[in-house]
């Protein structure tokens, strides 16, 4: 793998695909649970898969589906354990469904709430729950 200064290029599907002798098509379809895939490629794929130490890029992923799998959360502070509680009960919901949960504070900032809110629509989250 190539460097890139001090760490290491990220294993991208067509690293794998080229380890496995496949297509990345068809390393798509194995990741993704596709049963159609022939077995002794599937077992190849995963092979490089575990070799590679190749993980799912999400934004790339989620670039294809148009749709991000991020939710955000805006909250007036983490201190307190009611706003702390709240984030955790989120975070195991969003994960759950398949959804990573990002989590802020607005300090209690009308004006850090905008920035914060303006940010995570950039980002292109699926959704905002928002602790005003």
């Amino acid at each position: 793998m190539a460097q890139q200064g001090a760490r290491q290029r990220r294993p991208s599907i067509h690293d794998v695909a080229s380890h496995a002798g496949v297509s990345a098509a068809t390393v798509s379809k194995v990741l993704a649970g596709v049963t159609t895939v022939k077995p002794e490629n599937a077992q190849r794929v995963l092979h490089a898969v575990e070799r590679l130490a190749y993980r799912v890029d999400p934004l790339a992923s989620d670039m294809r589906r148009a749709k991000r799998r991020i939710i955000g959360a805006i909250m007036p502070e983490f201190e307190s354990e009611f706003f702390g509680q709240m984030v955790t009960e989120l975070e195991g919901l969003a994960e759950q469904r398949g959804y990573t949960l990002v989590a802020a504070s607005s300090r209690e900032s009308e004006a850090r709430e905008k920035e914060i809110l303006a940010r995570m629509h950039d980002w292109r989250v699926a959704g905002v729950v928002l602790a005003p």
